[in-house]
């Protein structure tokens, strides 16, 4: 800090410690930049007992900020993030001409704010914002703020109706009719992304039901005693099946599954995802966004999973290697036993060398003490396993042949009798229970490394805590183990379903506030650097001092250098934290590497750069990652490494094309479809990596809400209809009734593209063509239509035309479902039968090269 900015922020604060607020704030906007301005009205000193000025003082609102040419100075700032997280989160009134004059003269800006910091829900800020005098582009926006505030209270309130309910039965009630709710639920959508989505519904039932009511002890002594009075309440579900969806603690899991969805589906999108617009199409408002931005989510996704593997396939590498050196031995009775057990050793290794990555292999306890992670993963690893196998995997084997999850859980405990197994379909026992199962269940285990598992991975509801439903503090999938009383509790589901391979490393970078432990992960990842031969320098703290901006390690062969600037950052699984980490790291590392190179370009004392660089974020978050960021290009950690151990890349120009290219996604994908691999690793890929479906429009284009009910209703009504018809096969009264939706929307691209199949399946393939190029004109990209008219202009003979497109398609969704495989199918079969001509047979191979 120079002294004249000391000076100044001094005079400021003598001007406001007197009460003269405006005073205090004209000195302070004569610091060199609004951010300097921003943080330091914002700081809070209890030392100094300085308080966050925005927060305390209406002047800077109602009079300082009006002005125009500050307005226009902090609005045209790079703080304006900053700006309106201290008026919307801080300050909270509301200052009405300031409002008025940013929806005036910033109303992108301001809408924008309104949307991250959801601002809608605050019921004494809709009026204001309904009021706002928006140009007429923007005026969409209040009827959606409108809208959607009315469609959360309306939700919520209904929640709240039924918890008096719930809360009145007895706690061993509540977790049992839980428990079958959840399994019943489960039965019916199996997908993963069913099962996450049940997990969050269960964390915020039990956090809203546990601190809502001081519940006394369980009276339930053991398992046992548990276990009877669950198969109590389970034979009366039976006995009366409508209790399954009717008990009070069923309605109220129902009412926040709603609450969910409508946050996950409409809120969350619509706040995080900028991509995404209102539109009014005829009488209905949609949050429309691309098909592009809805392909990059979901290879966000898979990265994940394609992470996972990569460490699974290490740990599995590493166990042949230990069993072929005698260092280790596989238990098991049969030969099925020891491939169970093989992977568990697999998954167990793969954790670890994640964890060694993340320069995590130490956990901190809440006292400080350290542990070395592998011996608080082994107990919480080897009994869940255990559990899968139990349970999980013999109820999808009964679920194959019921007709209903009371029907697989029957037979599952018809065969536990037989067995003398317990499946039970949750997880219950006392603390001690669970310690003494861990020891007899590993030898060598420490005394303390059950008390250090539960530390880390346990949840203690405290009534004290005031439950609020937009932050919750409860995740199951983290914490699943509910300690109440004596006893820890989960449903089986999750504890069984979690292969704790991002909740271990998740808790453990939780742990890890130490500046030596990411000092060591950029001297760890420096050294992978070094062994390629490369010119290595980790920049010192000396150094780092002196540097305008910021780059953690610069690296330099003969053509080319790389600026790195490396993040260690926990994992995003909301919309929220990925938006968060997309402004709040990101960006400002962006801002950092960009003026370091502006530094470094002239005489200095750091590094001497004679060409330009490269300049990476590398971080360990999946989020973004590929994405340009002014001039930036943000890498994934996992995947640099991986790339820095391949041998094929020689210089630091291919590694940058490597990464940049996602070449290693591509690879991966495509490995999930080999058929030479062992049985235990196309297991695990199963489990994980699933090929991306080609998805349909609504996947991008949601329905919000309708100004005319019954104008959607008769829509609704012939579309049906016409549907019926046309799984019939009636196509003439099908095509009839689907131009009659045209009547009422005529720019309903679905519609057309559903005509312009019904047209090719009678030949007429000309006005089929019309259709799908309208419909394409409507929803550019659109990868459904796009491969429907692709394959209809081949049936029709037109085999160029439609193989391009396909290329073209698969141009800009390079793993999107079988596209590969289509275009690899048909362009062998012109080759081989010389549908096409020699010229078009060589444009086709070039641009089916190139994406190779």
């Amino acid at each position: 800090m120079t002294a004249c900015n000391t000076k100044i922020k001094k005079n400021a604060r003598i001007a406001f410690d007197k009460g003269n607020c405006e005073t205090a704030f004209t000195i302070l906007s004569e610091l060199e930049s609004v951010n300097e301005f921003i943080s330091y009205a914002e700081k809070s000193d209890p030392k100094t007992k300085k308080k966050n000025w925005f927060q305390s003082c209406d002047c800077f609102w109602n009079d300082f900020i009006l002005q125009n040419h500050i307005f226009d100075k902090f609005l045209k700032s790079e703080s304006t993030t900053q700006l309106f997280y201290n008026y919307f989160k801080c300050y909270k009134k509301i200052a009405p001409e300031f409002e008025q004059k940013l929806a005036s003269d910033y109303p992108q800006l301001f809408v924008t704010a309104i949307r991250v910091n959801q601002v809608f829900f605050e019921s004494d800020r809709i009026e204001t914002l309904k009021t706002l005098k928006f140009d007429e582009d923007f005026q969409i926006h209040q009827k959606v703020w409108q809208k959607i505030h009315e469609i959360e209270v309306s939700k919520w309130t209904e929640i709240e109706k039924e918890l008096p309910n719930v809360l009145s039965f007895s706690l061993e009630d509540i977790l049992s009719y839980c428990i079958i709710w959840l399994e019943t639920n489960r039965f019916q959508h199996t997908e993963q992304q069913h099962v996450h989505l049940l997990g969050r519904v269960y964390s915020f039932f039990m956090e809203l039901v546990l601190t809502n009511q001081p519940f006394k002890k369980m009276e339930l002594k053991n398992n046992d005693e548990f276990f009877k009075h669950f198969s109590k309440i389970f034979a009366q579900t039976q006995k009366n099946k409508n209790l399954v969806v009717d008990s009070p603690v069923a309605k109220l899991l129902l009412k926040i599954t709603s609450w969910i969805n409508f946050q996950e589906n409409v809120v969350a999108p619509y706040s995080f995802d900028l991509t995404i617009e209102p539109k009014q199409e005829d009488e209905l408002v949609c949050f429309n966004s691309t098909p592009e931005a809805y392909y990059k989510w979901l290879l966000d996704g898979v990265r994940y999973e394609v992470n996972q593997i990569k460490y699974f396939l290490q740990g599995y590498e590493t166990v042949e290697y230990l069993e072929e050196t005698d260092q280790l031995q596989i238990p098991g009775k049969t030969e099925d036993d020891i491939e169970i057990n093989r992977k568990l050793a697999s998954t167990k290794y793969g954790t670890l060398f994640m964890l060694h990555d993340l320069s995590c292999v130490n956990l901190k306890l809440c006292d400080g003490k350290k542990i070395y992670a592998q011996k608080v993963l082994e107990p919480l690893l080897t009994y869940s396993y255990n559990r899968l196998l139990r349970y999980e995997y013999p109820l999808q084997k009964f679920s194959n042949t019921s007709e209903n999850w009371s029907d697989a859980f029957n037979k599952l405990t018809f065969e536990a009798i037989k067995t003398d197994i317990v499946r039970e379909p949750y997880f219950y026992m006392s603390v001690d229970d669970y310690k003494k199962l861990n020891q007899e269940g590993l030898s060598g285990l420490t005394e303390d490394a059950t008390n250090e598992v539960l530390e880390l991975f346990r949840w203690i509801p405290k009534t004290k805590h005031k439950f609020n439903r937009f932050t919750q503090n409860y995740d199951v999938w983290q914490n699943p183990f509910v300690k109440i009383g004596d006893f820890l509790f989960c449903p089986m589901m999750f504890f069984a379903n979690n292969s704790w391979f991002y909740s271990f490393a998740q808790q453990a970078l939780f742990q890890q506030t130490d500046n030596r432990d990411i000092e060591n992960m950029e001297n760890y990842l420096a050294s992978v650097f070094a062994q390629k031969g490369w010119e290595v320098k980790l920049i010192g703290a000396r150094e780092s001092n002196l540097l305008d901006g910021d780059v953690d390690i610069f690296i330099k062969d003969e053509n080319d250098l790389l600026f790195v600037q490396l993040k260690r950052t926990y994992f995003r699984t909301t919309l929220k934290e990925t938006y968060l980490e997309s402004i709040n790291r990101d960006l400002n590392a962006a801002k950092q590497l960009n003026s370091a190179e502006k530094y470094l370009e002239k005489s200095n004392d750091i590094y001497e750069m004679k060409q330009k660089p490269s300049k990476w974020i590398v971080s360990n978050s999946f989020e973004n990652v590929g994405c340009k960021i002014d001039g930036c290009t943000k890498i994934n950690y996992f995947d640099l490494l991986e790339a820095l151990q391949n041998t094929k890349i020689k210089t630091l120009k291919e590694l940058i094309n490597h990464l940049e290219k996602d070449e290693i996604l591509k690879a991966y994908t495509d490995r999930a479809f080999q058929e030479d691999l062992p049985t235990v690793v196309t297991d695990v890929i199963a489990e994980t990596i699933k090929p991306l479906a080609v998805f349909e429009s609504k996947k991008y284009r949601t329905v919000i809400f309708s100004d005319d009910e019954k104008r959607t209703e008769e829509y609704n009504s012939i579309f049906n209809k016409a549907k019926e018809l046309l799984e019939k096969a009636n196509y003439s009264e099908a095509t009839i009734l689907f131009f009659k939706c045209l009547e009422l929307k005529p720019n309903d691209a679905d519609v057309h593209e559903v005509i312009g199949n019904i047209f090719a399946v009678s030949k007429n393939y000309q006005a089929s063509f019309e259709a799908f190029e309208y419909s394409l004109k409507l929803l550019p990209n659109d990868p459904f239509t796009t491969r429907n008219y692709a394959l209809k202009l081949m049936d029709a003979g037109y085999y160029f035309d439609g193989l391009l497109k396909l290329i073209e398609l698969c141009k800009v969704y390079p793993m999107l479902g079988d596209l590969r495989m289509l275009i690899q199918k048909n362009l062998s079969q012109l080759l081989k039968h010389g549908k096409v001509s020699e010229t078009q047979i060589t444009e086709l191979i070039s641009k089916w090269d190139e994406l190779k």
